[in-house]
């Protein structure tokens, strides 16, 4: 299986019914007629206290959603562990699971986990409790760091999670027992919102193309593409950015004079850095080194090292802009490797120590 699957859901507009998931659900939306479908991205992200009171389309119930990617994405995993054990036979009812959350999601919302898992079919109601472990990000992040890294008794570090929506930044110490086993301490946390930067990214082209044409779904699934792959791991506050127009765009009746003042020449469109910063990276960027900012202040005594992980953990501008910061404030500023994986992994590390 893929590292990461997209977080996407494809219903037919009016309707609760699924019609496709994931890679599934993208490759639908962009063949011809598709007006009547609804595609749902970061459907997660409404689960978060910053985002409680907003309203999903076509009367859909978060915990619905919810419940439709689990199962979806149950059915896959199950499938893949029979293709891929070599004849190995396992008992669903023996699996146990571990499902990652962000630290800052209150009990509400990890109860509409809970029940939404309950009803794709992971556990059933009547299960032990512990068949079902929400692991918090943070813990996650932990657990993956202690297997990847060489740290010793007395070390301390932060492990700073940015993404999705939300910074969480916990501060911890190394407390090697005499058994040799290392427990970690939690000295002090702290979170903030945040934003998102392919949101971010999104409203900013809608807005250099606003009057002049309308984007197609299809066209900014494309165009956002490119952002991800690309620019947002690559971008590092230096020089402007150029992105490649797709196919998919409808530029047919726009004249040279429109292309000029969109700021595209040879369906290459120009970024200009001051834009990209300002609009873009900056608003999600700063409040992650504004809160690392207040959390050093907290701390009595030096850092070792920050670990930087989560979805902005590959961006080189945020990179930069901490070493800038607080490389004369810590001993190493670090992105783990296979950041990316980090709480998947990190959730699993965490549920083998539990055996």
């Amino acid at each position: 299986m893929n590292s990461k699957v997209p977080t996407l859901l494809l219903y037919r507009k009016g309707s609760t019914q699924l019609v496709h998931w994931g890679m599934d659900a993208r490759r639908r939306i962009m063949k011809p007629g598709s007006g009547d479908l609804l595609l749902l991205y970061n459907f997660r992200l409404y689960l978060d206290e910053y985002l409680q009171e907003e309203v999903l389309p076509s009367n859909l119930q978060i915990v619905d959603v919810i419940t439709d990617y689990l199962h979806s994405f149950h059915q896959h995993a199950c499938a893949e562990i029979c293709t891929n054990t070599l004849g190995v036979s396992y008992d669903q009812s023996q699996f146990r699971y571990f499902l990652t959350v962000p630290t800052t999601w209150n009990d509400r919302a990890k109860a509409i986990m809970r029940e939404a898992s309950i009803r794709a079919g992971l556990v059933k109601r009547g299960d032990h409790p512990d068949r079902l472990i929400l692991v918090s990000e943070t813990q996650a992040a932990v657990s993956y760091c202690q297997r990847k890294l060489t740290l010793a008794h007395g070390q301390r570090f932060m492990i700073c999670d940015a993404g999705g929506s939300t910074v969480d930044l916990t501060v911890f110490e190394i407390d090697k027992q005499k058994n040799g086993r290392r427990l970690y301490k939690e000295l002090a946390s702290n979170s903030c919102g945040s934003g998102s930067l392919n949101l971010r990214m999104r409203n900013y082209i809608k807005r250099r193309f606003y009057h002049f044409i309308n984007i197609s779904e299809k066209a900014m699934m494309d165009i956002m593409d490119e952002f991800v792959d690309l620019l947002k791991p690559g971008f590092d506050g230096s020089e402007d950015q150029y992105l490649v127009l797709p196919e998919s765009m409808s530029c047919e009746n726009l004249t040279d004079e429109d292309f000029k003042a969109i700021g595209t020449k040879d369906y290459n469109l120009t970024l200009p850095v001051n834009e990209l910063k300002e609009q873009v990276f900056d608003p999600v960027v700063d409040p992650v080194l504004q809160l690392i900012t207040e959390q050093l202040a907290q701390s009595p005594d030096c850092l070792d090292a920050i670990f930087l992980i989560g979805s902005l953990s590959k961006s080189i501008y945020l990179y930069r802009r901490a070493e800038e910061m607080f490389s004369n404030r810590v001993g190493m500023i670090k992105v783990p490797p296979r950041s990316e994986l980090a709480y998947s992994r990190g959730a699993t590390y965490f549920g083998l120590d539990q055996l």
